[in-house]
Formats: C-alpha cells, structure tokens, sequence
C-alpha cells in the first residue's frame, strides 16, 4: 500500500509540475506566496489540502466563526457554516459588554489557500452569511468589496464542486448551500448597534456592542445603495486613473453574472446548475449595484423599508448591471408565479413588462415596500420586525437537511423553502395587479415601444399632451417631474438599453457586454462627471448638462436621424478598448476550453468574440486601494 500511493503521489506531482510549466511565465513577478498557491491549485484538490497543511503545520487551522473578506477592512463579514452563522447571529443579539467575538481579517494574498485548507469540510458549508458592513456610505460597493465578494463566491463554488452527491448542485430538486445576504443596518438581525474593535495582534478584531448608533445608520435602514461613484469620479479627474474605472465595472459584471448562475448552461433555458440558492433580505435602500448584487439571486424578501430604483439616468450615466435584461422581463416573472421562472424567460417580454421596465429606467422611478414584490423585483415580502423569525426558519431547515443527508433520507426541495418564505406574507395581497390597474395601465399607455417603432421623443409628447387630461395629469407630472432632473443624453441611451434592445437579447451576458461597452462610453462622456458633481459631490443639486439642457432642447436640436446616429456610438467599442472578460466555466480542468462557454461569452455589439479566460479560481484577481 506504501508503495502505491507514493506512485500515485509521484504521478500527482509530475502532472503538477508540468502544468506549472505552461503557466511560470505568467507568475514570474509573483510573490513567493502567490507561486506556491498557483502551484497547488495545478494539483489534485487533496493534494492541495496536504500541501498547505504541511506549510501551515506550525499554526492552528481552526476557522473563525466569522472573518473579514479580503481585502476589505470590516466592510463585509462572512460567517461560513451553519453552527458559525447561529453562532455570530445568536452574539450579536444578545451582545453586552462582556461578549467576545471573534472576527478574523485574512490577507488577500493568503485567501484561496486559508480558505480551502481552513474552512470547514464541504458537508459543512451549508449556510453562508455575507453582513454588508460599511454604514458611513450606506453600504455602497467599494471595488475592493465587490472584488472581495467574487473572489469569496468563487472559492466557495471550488469547496461546493468537491461534493460527490449530484443532487447537492441540482437546484431543481434539492437545496444547494444558501447564502443569505444581509446588512449590518438590519435591526431584526442586529437590534443593538455592534462596531469592530481591532486586538493587539493587529489580525483579530473583536466585535463588541457601539456606545450609541452613529452616521447613517441611525437615520434610514439599507441593504446596498449602489457602487461607490464618488471613487469612480475622482478616477475620472485629470490626476485620477481611468483604468480603475474599467476595473470597477469589469469585476462588478463578472460577480453579477456569478450570482444569476453563470458557470455555464443557458441563462434562457434554465440548465443552470446553481452552486448557491441566494437570499438577500432587502431591508432598507436597495439602489445601482444593490439591485445587482441582489436581483441576480433567486430570492429576494422585501420588507416595509425597501426603497428600490435605478437612478442612474440622474448622474448623467446609465440603468446596467444587467438593468436592460431583469427591468423589461419583472413583471412576467411575477405573472409566472413561480420561484423557478426566474430562470425561464424562453419567450420575449410582454409589452406590459417592456413598458413598466422602460418607466423604470427612464424616470428612476421609487418602488417602496409591498409594491416591489408586485412588480417582480423581490420575490417575498415579510414584515421587518419578523426576519430574524424568517431567517431562524432558514437554519432550522438546513438543520433537518443536514440529518437527511446523514440518514440518507429524502433531502429537502426548494420547494419547501419557498414555502417557508411565502409563510411570512401572510394575507398581504402581493399579486401584480395589486399595484394598480389604473397605474399599471397609464404606464403601459406611455411607455410602451409600440411596435419598436415609438420613441422616447413620442413619449415625451405623449406625457405633456395628458397633462390636459384629468385622470392621467397626475402621472404624467409625477414623470416630467422626473425626468427633468435627469440628462437628456442618458434618458436616451436607458430607453434604447431597456425598451428597445433588453428586450432582443437571449441572455444575460449578452446584456452585460453590451452594457459594459455602454458603461466605457458614458464614463467618457463629460454629462457623467457633472451628474455625479452635482448629485454627490458638491451636492447642489443643479446639474449643468453637457448634451442638452433639457430634452425639449435635445429634441429642437437633434432631429431623429441626428438623435439615433449619436445614441448609437454609445453601443459600439471604442477602437482603444476590449470588451467585457465574464467567468467562463471553473470547474473544469486548467487548460481547457468549453465551447459552450465560450458562445455564451460572445461578445455583443462589437461584432468581436470575447476571449474565454482558463483557469481555476485560485488565480490572482486584480487588486487596488481606491
């Protein structure tokens, strides 16, 4: 026995070492550190695991039961594990003076390895808590944070693929691991206000009750309020770096497309093979990059506090994140009435749907509490003051799936976890016509592409010309109103994305290309800069439009020929620039290519092919401290 298994070890190390010469050229600015995880990753995963314990034999390989995903500084916490989220969640409820939790901050250098050689056994990763935790900017994404989530994603998707069981990653009949995503601000999780104290080893913080609630949190609740622009403009400055604006976008498309399941299958025929079934509890501000870094999951609890919009067109940018394929497709969604339709969208959106998506995105319209349910945009709804009842249900679930497992009896089905979620409604009509038949039916009226030959300059006609009409006055203020504060530039560019566009694409990733090359475009256009200005910056409010003063002027200064030319370079590729690099399949074998994968990464718009990165999710993502 002695015998074979150092052949077989020696077989293992000699495929390793020639993988590793294929790759050393690319790695020969690496660290030493950075080389040893490459060079484990190219072995067998129990290799990997046995390298990296004997590297790290000195040390204790207790995980925490919660730590600080790096390279962020206490803006996003982790607990992995359903014993280390009860636990976390349990202590910051009841937390006192006396309570000692500990919080431990990996490096970023050292995450893929201290995750996949620390962390707990595969069959114990079946609960996942991410706590946005970066109050001051109501938990707006930091492109360190949204690198941190990915990177985390992905290494919990690598533990999840060692499992044997085929029915762990089939989300149509059995629950995958859960990950709830949540925010410090949650009062049901968190009643009392809890900070991050660092301890003397400058590795470990302790998290100990807050003498009072400051900053932000204490005036509104909020899950995401959206990306962090105010770091984006000032890269847009002439002493910034422009190439960290691409970064930006490139990693936050890349994890919005990871958390609607895009390891591979089709994102329209729903053969997707979900690593995670994704709870975000939308208590509060749900904004920008936060309707990305939640929309995108299969659940979404809205409660009285949710305030959702896509405000975009207001800084002079434009609805993305995958905007122009989620916007015109929610109400079909909804009138599907089923958790898995989120997955079927075979057929092209209703008109109905089109039009409320298009409203959407134009007039960066609010959508409160219940009513985000009716449209589609959360898929329950659950009083503020019972989540911590909801998510404790969630855990006593895993715990019975858990026992399943060991006793090899049925596990349970989504199904039963959807029942669980729609328990918490209770007799709160959330049905898509509960909006409002007379609303729904006036934004149909003036928002609809008719035939995709109406335009946004029809429904800027349309919505002055009812302003002499009693029963649709008030709406169509509410939207002048609306759109008046907005660039006209940007107002154009969301109706042809979502109205007119969204609606042709078959998959995700086919809008996030096309988006992104939106996005580089925007970002060079000077109505950007003073959107953000006025809005977030200086803060009065008063944005100079560089494209128009208003659409009335737009629309005296541009006939319709001029307008589409103009509106068009926004979705070609600058010479200068290469589009968008999603995910392609990671759990196949470094080296090799999916063809599957790669058509689904086809590049849109550009009229090029995106190339297909290879790899495991070991490698190095890119780093910067904005």
């Amino acid at each position: 026995m002695f015998s074979t298994l150092t052949v077989e070890r020696c077989v293992a190390l000699w495929r390793a070492s020639t993988r590793w010469s294929t790759r050393r050229r690319c790695f020969r600015g690496s660290s030493a550190q950075q080389r040893f995880i490459y060079w484990t990753s190219a072995c067998g995963s129990a290799s990997r695991v046995r390298l990296v314990s004997m590297k790290r034999s000195d040390e204790s390989l207790e995980c925490p039961a919660v730590r600080i995903l790096p390279p962020c500084q206490t803006e996003i916490l982790e607990a992995t594990g359903l014993a280390a989220v009860e636990q976390f969640v349990t202590a910051a409820q009841n937390l006192n003076q006396n309570s000692r939790v500990l919080v431990r901050a990996a490096d970023a250098e050292d995450a893929p390895a201290f995750a996949l050689s620390a962390g707990p056994a595969p069959e114990e990763c079946e609960s996942i808590l991410w706590v946005l935790n970066r109050p001051a900017a109501l938990n707006a994404l930091s492109l360190p944070m949204v690198q941190a989530l990915r990177r985390c994603y992905l290494q919990h998707v690598r533990a999840q693929s060692r499992l044997s069981t085929q029915s762990r990653l089939n989300a149509h009949n059995t629950i995958p691991a859960i990950l709830v995503v949540t925010s410090a601000s949650c009062r049901a999780l968190f009643p009392r206000p809890w900070q991050l104290a660092s301890l003397p080893n400058g590795h470990d913080w302790q998290l100990e009750l807050a003498a009072s609630s400051t900053g932000a949190s204490s005036k509104a609740s909020f899950f995401c309020a959206g990306g962090d622009i105010r770091e984006i403009y000032r890269h847009g400055l002439p002493d910034g770096d422009r190439s960290i604006q691409r970064l930006y976008f490139e990693e936050e498309y890349r994890l919005n497309h990871l958390l609607a399941g895009g390891l591979g299958g089709s994102e329209a025929t729903g053969s997707h093979r979900e690593p995670f079934v994704q709870i975000s509890l939308l208590d509060g501000i749900v904004m920008g990059g936060g309707v990305g870094l939640s929309i995108h999951g299969r659940f979404r609890i809205a409660t009285e506090n949710t305030l959702f919009a896509m405000p975009e067109c207001g800084i002079g940018f434009h609805p993305d994140v995958g905007a122009s394929w989620f916007l015109p497709r929610l109400l079909d969604w909804k009138r599907k009435s089923g958790f898995s339709s989120r997955w079927s969208m075979e057929t092209a959106p209703s008109v109905e749907s089109i039009a409320l998506g298009t409203w959407m995105a134009v007039t960066g319209a609010r959508i409160q509490g219940i009513d985000a349910v009716r449209l589609g945009i959360a898929t329950h709804y659950c009083p503020s003051n019972r989540l911590n009842e909801l998510v404790a249900q969630i855990w006593a679930l895993l715990h019975r799936d858990r026992q399943s497992r060991i006793s090899r009896s049925p596990s349970t089905t989504l199904a039963e976890l959807e029942a669980v979620l729609q328990s918490f409604q209770g007799d709160v009509d959330t049905s898509w016509n509960a909006f409002g038949s007379d609303r729904l039916g006036q934004i149909t009226h003036m928002f609809v592409p008719q035939g995709g030959k109406r335009s946004l300059r029809d429904i800027w006609r349309a919505l002055n010309d009812a302003l002499s009409h009693q029963q649709q006055a008030s709406f169509a203020r509410e939207c002048l109103t609306a759109m008046g504060r907005c660039s006209p530039l940007s107002m154009l560019i969301a109706y042809e994305s979502v109205g007119v566009r969204g609606p042709m694409e078959t998959s995700l990733a086919q809008c996030l290309h096309r988006e992104f090359i939106t996005t580089l475009q925007c970002l060079r256009h000077p109505d950007f800069m003073e959107g953000v200005r006025a809005q977030l910056v200086d803060k009065d409010r008063c944005p100079r439009w560089k494209s128009a003063p208003s659409l009335t002027a737009w629309f005296q200064d541009h006939n319709e020929e001029h307008s589409k030319a103009i509106i068009d370079e926004f979705f070609r590729l600058a010479p200068d620039e290469t589009p968008l690099e999603l995910d392609a399949e990671l759990l196949v074998d470094p080296g090799t290519k999916s063809n599957a994968s790669a058509s689904t990464m086809a590049g849109v718009g550009s009229g090029s092919s995106v190339r297909t990165p290879v790899g495991g999710i070991d490698e190095s993502l890119p780093h910067s401290s904005l």
